[in-house]
């Protein structure tokens, strides 16, 4: 008995000394393992004693919940290791996952962390179990170097990432007696579409901070890069995968905007009709009470059916949106990739040959900037464009004027001028202002709607004047201090208005300013039955006299309204 307690006791101390068996000996070693064992790399560990296969499993599995926190936003540790991410995709340093090893934690050797590590990077950003031990081993020898490079942090990464570390626990230290409590593990970020969250680690940062670290072999960076590669290729197929999906999408879209679009003049059309008719049947609202009643609840159903189809048109526009963002994203990082793979050529060239790819850069942003600000301004162009053709002359403030002809005395007209109300279901609204003698309107920029009116109870007891009514409520808001023919023209040109003046017996072409103040008077009068039309800088008023004269043409200076000179056909 006592034999065996002394051949256990041997035992205990050979392991306790980290003197291995041939059990353990017979598994090949990781390359993680090669690398943080090796007498170049000058971790301390508690231990050398090879962790089981149940160990390591077990470590892997704290990284792969880990994991899982972040992913599903929980703040609760594992095992006393906390996780938690800063990372803004806008901006220009990096974001970071930041893995916090908390004072009950008890790792006798840098292997276990690295294993931790690894199964972290499985699940949180899919690399394979190969990729993510390489990936591990880097990212140790990373922490490790801004632990004793603290400037590195301040010039790498974020202010938000920054205020959330501790100066002194920020990396990781090469001693075990300094991990416990101690220890912030830094994993820099960088904006990936086709990744978990938008969010990958910048494999570039990690290897240009380990470059010259002694401890790193060649077959280590060689290592690295086969990663590298494999995950670049994975990612341009993963965007070429999401581009030819947008694309779908956007042809989806497309058509369900032309769907909608047709739906919803199809509902304005009737809407429309429904409204004429309505107008129709109130003139004797006693005998069609029972169809005036039908009428209107068909106005309101369709009127329903219309603000669904507008909510499914703004639902669409959202959808739009995201995928246009989505494909601008996915371009950029096409695009960046391969400028990436320039930079790290950029990195080997002289600081000369730096300076002037800096340089070329600044001049690249500019050009892009200038192409990006001209191609705003061409697509600002396009839509007010868009929006002249797809808008009729008569729609103000998204309601639709028509004039409504009331009756005609002598051959003056009192009219009413109405409005549809886009917004409010169609609504019909009359103007307040019913002393109108024009039969058309004219929609005044800044200022209102303009028509030819009267001040007294009928045409007779009153002279004509340009009018203009709010375009908000069409009440009556201001008028011209002359007098105008009652049928007079009126025409809207170069931010001015034209039209015929009485004046001392006589009529005038007359100009006013938008505010309907008098701008300019021709010299010379003129027919109030004229024909007025506009030629590069002259304006030609061709007179149709009633009274039996003959036909003439008097030609204005533009500028000014002088008579520049008169033509008489021959007879």
């Amino acid at each position: 008995m006592s034999r065996l307690r002394i051949i256990a006791s041997l035992m205990a101390v050979m392991l306790f000394a980290g003197i291995t068996g041939p059990v353990f000996s017979q598994e090949k070693p990781s390359i993680a393992e090669e690398a943080l064992t090796a007498p170049t790399v000058r971790f301390e560990n508690r231990t050398n004693r090879r962790a089981t296969p149940a160990a390591r499993q077990y470590e892997r599995n704290l990284g792969i919940r880990i994991a899982e926190n972040a992913i599903n936003d929980r703040t609760a540790p594992v095992a006393d290791i906390q996780i938690f991410r800063v990372f803004d995709a806008n901006k220009e340093k990096y974001g970071a996952d930041v893995i916090v090893l908390g004072p009950k934690t008890d790792f006798g050797h840098i292997l276990a962390i690295q294993r931790v590590i690894a199964g972290y990077l499985e699940r949180a950003f899919e690399f394979k179990p190969e990729q993510a031990e390489t990936m591990s081993l880097f990212i140790i020898y990373y922490n490790a170097e801004i632990r004793s490079r603290p400037e590195l942090i301040e010039k790498s990464f974020s202010d938000a990432v920054i205020a959330k570390l501790d100066a002194k626990k920020a990396g990781i230290d090469r001693s075990y007696k300094n991990w416990p409590g101690k220890t912030m593990i830094l994993i820099p970020l960088r904006k990936n579409v086709v990744r978990p969250d938008k969010a990958d680690i910048d494999r570039e940062e990690i290897k240009k901070e380990t470059e010259d670290n002694k401890d790193v072999k060649k077959d280590e960076k060689d290592a690295l890069d086969k990663v590298d590669a494999e995950r670049t290729k994975d990612d341009q197929t993963k965007l070429d995968q999401k581009k030819s999906e947008l694309d779908i999408k956007q042809e989806q879209i497309d058509q369900q905007k032309k769907d909608l679009e047709k739906k919803e003049q199809e509902f304005t059309k009737d809407l429309v009709d429904t409204g004429k008719k309505l107008e129709e049947l109130r003139k004797d609202p006693v005998k069609n009470a029972v169809e005036i009643k039908k009428e209107e609840q068909k106005q309101q159903d369709l009127a329903k059916k219309q603000e669904e189809v507008k909510k499914q048109q703004e639902e669409v526009k959202k959808q739009e949106q995201t995928v246009t963002q989505e494909k601008k994203e996915v371009q950029e990082q096409k695009t960046d990739t391969p400028s990436r793979q320039e930079e790290k050529k950029d990195q080997s060239t002289s600081t000369t040959d730096t300076t002037k790819t800096e340089e070329q850069k600044k001049e690249e942003v500019k050009k892009d900037e200038t192409i990006a600000n001209l191609q705003k301004e061409k697509e600002e162009l396009q839509k007010e464009i868009e929006k002249k053709e797809e808008q009729s002359e008569n729609v103000v403030l998204e309601k639709i004027l028509f004039m409504r002809v009331q009756s005609i005395e002598k051959g003056h007209y009192s009219n009413e001028l109405w409005y549809v109300d886009t917004n409010k279901d169609d609504t019909l609204f009359r103007s307040p202002f019913t002393k109108i003698c024009s039969r058309d309107f004219v929609a005044v920029p800044d200022q209102g709607v303009m028509v030819a009116g009267y001040a007294g109870d009928s045409h007779e007891q009153s002279d004509h004047f340009l009018v203009l009514l709010d375009p908000e409520n069409l009440e009556f808001k201001k008028q011209s201090n002359e007098s105008v023919f009652w049928n007079t023209p009126m025409i809207l040109r170069d931010g001015k208005i034209y039209a015929v003046e009485s004046f001392n017996g006589q009529y005038f072409l007359s100009r006013f300013n938008p505010d309907l103040t008098l701008d300019a008077r021709s010299s010379e009068g003129m027919s109030p039955h004229s024909e007025i039309t506009f030629f590069k800088d002259k304006i030609y008023v061709t007179g149709q006299d009633k009274d039996g004269r003959p036909t003439t043409i008097q030609v204005f200076n533009r500028s000014d309204l002088k008579l520049l000179k008169t033509i008489t056909p021959p007879k």
